[in-house]
């Protein structure tokens, strides 16, 4: 069963992010996968021949999904191959682990092992052939990560955001465009958040319908979107 969960977006300056960071930090667990809660993020977005993603969330569509490569750190034992759907509000995610050198495989559309990897392998496969589904930038950020169990409530700050359109570059050490000079608050949950971690964040804060995807597809001056 896919886990469909609450997600929540805000769109912060750094003098925000210091004075909630500093509320968060004595009430919530920092991620164990970080240092002291961070760690740096890389994606490599997929879109399909209509660019069908992009407009999806430019148009505000109900029902989307997009698909992504994303390692952190420089850790490239860990390796997922992502789809992040979201509709009526809700999010899911699908994962599936991939080595380097399948990723490789990927974008020299050599996706035959896909077959081999099961429902969501097969989705993947049939995207890259009918709908000429191909990698679009890569997306990186520093990453604050904290949890709370009660909820299974994930709040990260990520900031430092960046984009590069030469996807060879996926696993080196690049050189970014940067897409932001101010950070993203993200805010997920279950069925509920609990009241005293809703009073610190929705203090003064406005939603937005951010996207890293579609914000770094936007600087991109090679594209007509």
């Amino acid at each position: 069963m896919i886990n469909k969960r609450h997600e929540y977006k805000y769109r912060i300056n750094a003098a925000q992010a210091r004075i909630i960071k500093g509320v968060l930090d004595p009430l919530l667990m920092y991620d164990k996968h970080g240092d002291n809660g961070y760690y740096i993020v890389h994606s490599l977005y997929f879109d399909d021949i209509y660019d069908k993603a992009y407009m999806d969330k430019l148009n505000g569509v109900n029902k989307r999904a997009k698909y992504r490569i994303r390692y952190y750190n420089d850790d490239l034992s860990y390796i997922n191959l992502e789809k992040k759907s979201k509709v009526n509000g809700l999010g899911s995610k699908l994962k599936w682990r991939l080595s380097k050198e399948e990723v490789n495989l990927i974008l020299n559309n050599q996706i035959d092992f896909l077959l081999d990897k099961g429902d969501f392998g097969i989705e993947f496969y049939i995207q890259i052939k009918a709908m000429l589904l191909r990698p679009k930038v890569i997306i990186s950020y520093r990453r604050l990560a904290y949890y709370y169990p009660c909820g299974n409530v994930r709040i990260t700050i990520d900031d430092n955001m960046s984009s590069q359109y030469n996807i060879n570059h996926f696993f080196d050490k690049f050189c970014c465009l940067p897409i932001d000079d101010m950070a993203l608050l993200e805010v997920k949950y279950d069925a509920y958040l609990p009241d005293f971690i809703a009073k610190v964040l929705h203090k003064n804060l406005s939603l937005t319908a951010y996207s890293k995807y579609q914000k770094g597809r936007n600087v991109d001056l090679g594209e007509n979107l």
